[in-house]
């Protein structure tokens, strides 16, 4: 067996041979995938696999994401929409004067300039969900309890605020849902909106709004997975020995849901 032959034996002990197929060798070398600025952000801890946690909402899970996203501010694409000049209708207020334990909605203005996030999620049958209606305008304006809202809402309302961001636009709180009008008018800005925010939010494992966002991980699937090579290499593949990391190309596309 050459030396390709004994890193896919490798892959199918740790991920399966269904798996395996999505990966690629990526070699620590210059000139050779990744790219050296790659390698030079995972080694100074963006891609910090060594001290993931298996549940997506362990503070060290929420520390990573705000350090990619300090090192994302520092992208000239990314810097330039720091402070949002284009603010949906409305956002959602996370630490009104109320209380931590408190949100409320309200009407953004020309002046405004304030970041937020957005959260992408399945409702449901929308059963159970606090909205904007015409009937609770007047409270949501006024000021609510977060412990109302589902609990999908909840802690994409905590990771926000992790991030040091104090607004989020979530639809059902944003859009006045038994007005017609309004939601022709929001529905022809909603490219605008998701693309001005700071993050967004995807709920996509998620059936309704009242599953938890936060859940139980396989890292075997999510961490590059180590190898090292101290044979002379042999046969088709010309590797140098070092050690080897194998990156999964298609993760994301293969778990995200249309």
């Amino acid at each position: 067996m050459d030396l390709h032959g004994v890193l896919l034996k490798m892959m199918d002990n740790v991920v399966g041979p269904r798996l395996r197929s999505l990966y690629r060798v990526i070699v620590p070398e210059k000139n050779m995938l990744p790219s050296e600025a790659f390698l030079k952000e995972s080694q100074a801890g963006i891609l910090e696999h060594e001290t993931t946690k298996s549940h997506t909402g362990d503070p060290t899970v929420m520390s990573q994401l705000t350090r990619w996203m300090e090192a994302c501010k520092s992208h000239p694409r990314c810097s330039s929409n720091t402070v949002t000049r284009h603010l949906p209708t409305r956002l959602i207020d996370l630490s009104p004067p109320t209380g931590i334990d408190m949100f409320r909605v309200w009407s953004t203005t020309e002046d405004s300039h304030v970041p937020y996030c957005t959260l992408s999620h399945c409702s449901g049958d929308g059963k159970g969900i606090l909205k904007l209606e015409k009937s609770t305008f007047e409270s949501l304006y006024a000021g609510r309890r977060k412990a109302a809202l589902p609990l999908t809402f909840r802690q994409a309302m905590t990771v926000c605020l992790e991030l040091g961001i104090r607004h989020i636009w979530i639809d059902s709180l944003c859009i006045i849902q038994d007005d017609t009008s309004n939601w022709e008018s929001e529905s022809q800005r909603m490219s605008d909106i998701y693309a001005n925010a700071q993050c967004n939010i995807a709920a996509t494992a998620n059936a309704h709004a009242h599953l938890r966002l936060f859940r139980e991980r396989s890292l075997n699937v999510i961490r590059p997975m180590q190898v090292d090579i101290s044979a002379k290499p042999h046969g088709s593949l010309d590797l140098p020995a070092g050690r080897y990391s194998l990156f999964d190309l298609q993760l994301w596309s293969s778990n995200v849901k249309d």
